[in-house]
Parts: C-alpha cells; structure tokens; sequence
C-alpha cells in the first residue's frame, strides 16, 4: 500500500473509529469494502482510492477538507468534497408530466465535475446495495428504485461491468425478490453444462480459427440475473413465449469472437457453422444494417448440444471497442495513466459530456439546455440562458404568475438571474397575486415563459 494510502486509511480510523451503519457494522469495513471494488474493478488511481477510504469525513469532521488536504492531499479533499456536495442533492424520480428521466442521469454527471467522482460514487452504491437489507423497508425500496435508475446506467456508460452487474441485481432482488429467485435458480442450474461446453469450446474454436490465419479474441459470458429479467420481458412485450426455463432466451449463454477485419467476421461465421447448427431465422447482422445506436456485430444463435443454444457475436476491435465504451472509447473504462492525463489536462470534462451522444438516441441535445432542481428535488429542464423567471413558468404557470423573488442555491435572487446546471431553485410566490408584470415580456430568455406571460395579461385585460 502506497504512503498515500496508508496516510488515508490512518485519517479514516481515526475519525471513524466509533461511528457504525443502519446495520450496526462498523463505517470503517465500509470504507474498506468500498476500496475493495474499485480496486477488483481493476482501478488502481491512487486518488480515487485514498477518496475512497475518506469519502465519509465531511459528515464527521467540520474542517473535513483542511484535515485531508494536510495529511493526505489537496486532490484528495478535492475529490472528497465533490462527492459530499453530490451526496446532498436530493435526486429524486418524481418530476412534472414532461419530465424524462434519462435527466437525471445527465444532470448527476453535470454535477459530478470529475470523472473520479462518477466512479466513487458508484462503488460506494453498490455496497450500499448489497446491505441495503438493514434498512427500513420504504427507505430500502426508494435505494434499490434509485440503484436502477440512476447509478446502473452511469455504470454501463462507464463501462464498469463488475459495479452494474451488482447495482442491477442487488436492486432487483429487494424490488421484485419472487423472480429474483426463480431466475437466479435456473441460472445456477443451467451454469455447469454452460461452464463446461465453454471451457472446450474456447480452446476448440480459438485453435480452429488460428489453423485458418485468423488471430481472434475469444471469450464468453453468461447473462446475469435482471438482464434475463429484462430480456424475458422484452419477449413477453412482443407476445414471443420465454419458457419456464427461459430456454427461449438463446442468449442466455454467449460467446464473444473479435478479429481484426469485416471480412474475417463472415469467415468466422463460415467456420463456426462448420461445428455447430446455425438456427438462420435468428442470424442478425448489424454490420449491414446497425442499430439506432451505432450497434455494430454479427450475431447469430447455434444449437450445440441437447436443449443448448448459444449466441455467438462476431465483430472487429474497432466495433467492440465502440460497442463497449461509446464515443469516449476506452478512456470510459478504468482510471489508468491516459486517463489521469486526461483529466490533468481537463479535470471538468465530464461537464462537456453529452451522455446522449453516447448512446445516439433521437432527443434533442443536451449542450442546448441546463438542468436545475426544485428544492423537492425535481429536474427542470430549460433552454440556456433561462432566468429564474422561466423557471418558474417551467414548474408551472400559477407559480411563474405569482413570483416575487428567488431564491438560488439558498441565496436571495433576482428574477432575471440566469440559471446554470444544478442549481437549487427555490421560487417565491404570493398567492394572492394572479398577474405577471408587463416588464417580465423584455427580461424573459424563453419563448414558453413570453407566451405564458402574453396569455395572462390578455386574459386580465378582458
């Protein structure tokens, strides 16, 4: 363990030495158990690590940030701060009827301003998860609800497979514990003869390929808990039958093949079809006609033994690596020497991010607009450059009619102050006034707010 390390674990027992969990465990096996993910992750930053065992300080020491900038580092208490700050907006689903909840994930990356936060924050819910059973029971649904919503998705755009695995399951056992169970039992049941055709079969089609002059990848997978959930209901959505034990989902168990060229992915098929029954109906190729996404691999499903089937993805390095990490390539993937260069260069380049652009859906850009939170915690979205005056017409229209003032961030404002990207944005009202000010038509930055403002005053000149 590195002198930073070590000086950060000292500053955690210290602290921490009598403090204990919902659980009654100790918070410093937390802390522990924390660094312990991020590390199995493959995460090696030693930053992000020392963060880790510190990440807790804020809520027990009032000079927190001075303590960890002297003992440990000023990055450190940097990291540290960011992720308190983080902790204490209150994200929640509940939104207006236009809301998207996809927000919520754009706006907690926005707020995070440091990729290094991102993936503390995630390590620490994933064990929060795994002991969320020591929680009251409304409080352990709204984290297993939350736990899906909002931290599995920045893992799988992260591309920390180990923490969305665990985020997703731990989640779906306390949300739906009956067929948690139920495809947790097939799984297992299934995991032997899946196990032991792979382990032949890796070596097998590694050896037959390199006898054809093709240098290949080859790796498999087996379908975790909730993404059968989610395939099963994908299914069911389509009126397709899923089978007691699920043996319609043919990629229950997969097989990943990279090679260097397009044209070695149709001689791989070739060769594979060789060895086993291809099942042609279910052959898809997504390098002739990608997905929405971008999507780009040949998959096809073979029989191979008795009641087996596989799916079988063939694609290039360049297409896996597009598939696994997006636009933002590998640098998603771990915290390593490229990275921190990275982030030394620009630390806040998370802010930059259009997490959308990822995944190339058909939404309007992020970088158009800025998220700001009600003090309930509800998302509004609005154009940038929209005042506080707007934002009160984007909570509602009585609320943007009775506006007397503002409050940002707990401060007193003006309402033509300009809204940025996670500010808390209290509105205050009084009631009895019913009709906007004519001066509100030249202050507005929004089209809704001047429209909803013209309407009023029509409607009061009647």
């Amino acid at each position: 363990m590195s002198n930073m390390l070590e000086k950060a674990k000292e500053l955690a027992h210290k602290i921490h030495t009598n403090t204990t969990r919902a659980s009654g465990d100790p918070l410093v096996d937390h802390l522990a158990n924390v660094c312990e993910k991020l590390t199995s992750a493959g995460i090696t930053d030693e930053i992000v690590l020392a963060s880790a065992w510190l990440h807790h300080m804020p809520e027990a020491a009032t000079d927190a940030a001075n303590l960890i900038s002297s003992q440990v580092g000023a990055e450190v208490a940097n990291i540290v701060e960011l992720y308190h700050n983080l902790r204490l907006v209150d994200i929640k689903k509940e939104s207006p009827k236009h809301f998207n909840e996809n927000y919520i994930v754009q706006t907690y990356m926005n707020l995070a301003q440091d990729m290094r936060v991102l993936v503390l924050a995630l390590a620490n819910q994933a064990h929060n998860i795994e002991t969320a059973h020591a929680l009251p029971q409304v409080k352990r649904l709204e984290t297993a609800e939350k736990t899906l919503y909002l931290y599995a998705p920045i893992g799988k755009m992260l591309g920390i497979s180990d923490f969305t695995k665990t985020l997703e399951n731990e989640a779906f056992k306390i949300l739906n514990p009956a067929e948690y169970l139920k495809i947790k039992t097939v799984i297992e049941e299934k995991t032997p003869q899946i196990k032991a055709f792979f382990e032949q079969a890796v070596s097998v089609v590694g050896q037959l390929l390199e006898e054809s002059g093709v240098k290949a990848q080859v790796s498999y997978r087996i379908k975790h808990i909730y993404s059968t959930y989610r395939k099963a209901e994908r299914y069911k959505d389509k009126g397709d039958e899923v089978g007691e034990d699920f043996s319609s989902i043919y990629d229950l168990a997969a097989m990943r093949i990279v090679v260097d060229t397009e044209e070695q992915v149709y001689l791989v098929e070739s060769l594979l079809s060789s060895l086993w029954d291809q099942l042609p109906h279910l052959r898809n190729d997504y390098i002739l006609k990608p997905r929405p996404t971008g999507y780009r691999s040949l998959h096809n499903v073979f029989r191979v033994e008795n009641n087996l089937h596989i799916e079988v993805q063939i694609r290039t390095y360049e297409m896996h690596q597009e598939a696994e990490y997006g636009v933002c390539s590998h640098l998603f993937y771990k915290i390593g020497e490229k990275f921190k260069n990275e982030l030394a260069n620009n630390p806040n380049w998370v802010k930059e991010l259009n997490y959308f652009e990822a995944y190339k859906p058909q939404i309007s850009h992020f970088d158009k607009n800025v998220y700001a939170f009600t003090p309930k915690g509800d998302i509004i979205e609005l154009p940038k450059g929209a005042k506080a005056i707007d934002f009160a017409y984007y909570v509602h229209t009585d609320i943007g009619d009775g506006c007397v003032g503002a409050k940002i961030n707990g401060i007193m404002a003006k309402i033509d102050t300009v809204i940025n990207d996670g500010d808390v944005v209290e509105i205050l009202v009084d009631k009895n006034k019913k009709t906007p000010s004519r001066d509100w038509l030249s202050m507005v930055g929004t089209k809704k707010a001047k429209w909803e403002i013209l309407k009023r005053l029509r409607l009061a000149e009647k």
